[in-house]
């Protein structure tokens, strides 16, 4: 069914945006008279040499499934899943897809953001600011846990707001995982994901971190450490950027 949606038109599912190495739809399934809108995720393959790895490993789509369930367990927000799909060819995965239900009334973090900070109310700073400390305190608790996600985009956040607090699913969870041990470089790669893409303030950045450290417990020499690791990755990442943008303008003009 997935499949035929790419040249169907009467198909009753509609494809939303995704990265190149995965087709995902939006669709609404009927269960004992109860309709659901769930997200329906087709995983690709990005190379032949991605192809070889899964002969090997889970499928993303099983890995998908497996973090959603441990988020979910250690008291984190994620969809809850409906179902995950694997083609193989004799012992080996060649395709996969993971259902789940969408977050009724949740709007991306990303574009949350984007809303709170062009309104100048003090209505509006105020949301934005209890926004910004209460997803520090999150990510902070999910790293207490040795929990990281693997790709903490702004847009892979989903927000719902109630009783005045704002409370955060994670979607896109194949590369999500709990380590037993968290070392220093792979908590300072995970919030400089955030830290590169979040377009706020440096008030609201520190807002951002000192309820991260709170939350996990750092003392002040940690948290002095910890962030100049966080900013010196940043800032090169930054500078990698800028030397990198000439050359696809070249390539793409």
């Amino acid at each position: 069914m997935v499949l035929a949606c790419a040249s169907n038109s009467d198909c009753s599912f509609t494809r939303v945006a995704s990265s190149q190495n995965a087709r995902v739809y939006q669709a609404s399934m009927q269960v004992q008279d109860i309709v659901k809108e769930v997200f329906v995720k087709h995983y690709l393959f990005r190379s032949r040499f991605d192809q070889l790895k899964h002969f090997l490993r889970s499928s993303r789509g099983k890995r998908a499934l497996e973090a959603t369930l441990m988020l979910r367990h250690n008291g984190f927000y994620a969809p809850k899943p409906v179902l995950l799909m694997e083609k193989r060819s004799g012992p080996f995965k060649t395709s996969s897809v993971f259902i789940c239900e969408k977050v009724a009334g949740a709007t991306s973090l990303k574009h949350l953001l984007q809303s709170l900070s062009q309104n100048n109310s003090a209505r509006a700073l105020g949301s934005k600011r209890s926004l910004i400390r209460d997803f520090g305190r999150t990510v902070g608790r999910m790293h207490a846990r040795g929990i990281v996600h693997g790709d903490t985009r702004l847009s892979n956040v989903m927000v719902k707001e109630k009783a005045g607090k704002f409370l955060f699913w994670f979607i896109d969870n194949e590369n999500t995982r709990q380590l037993p041990v968290l070392t220093a470089r792979t908590v300072c790669k995970n919030l400089d994901q955030i830290n590169i893409r979040a377009k706020v303030s440096n008030a609201d950045r520190m807002r951002f971190f000192s309820e991260y450290c709170r939350e996990r417990g750092l003392n002040p020499a940690e948290s002095r450490k910890m962030a100049g690791m966080v900013m010196d990755r940043t800032a090169k990442r930054q500078d990698e950027r800028a030397v990198r943008k000439p050359w696809k303008k070249a390539i793409s003009g």
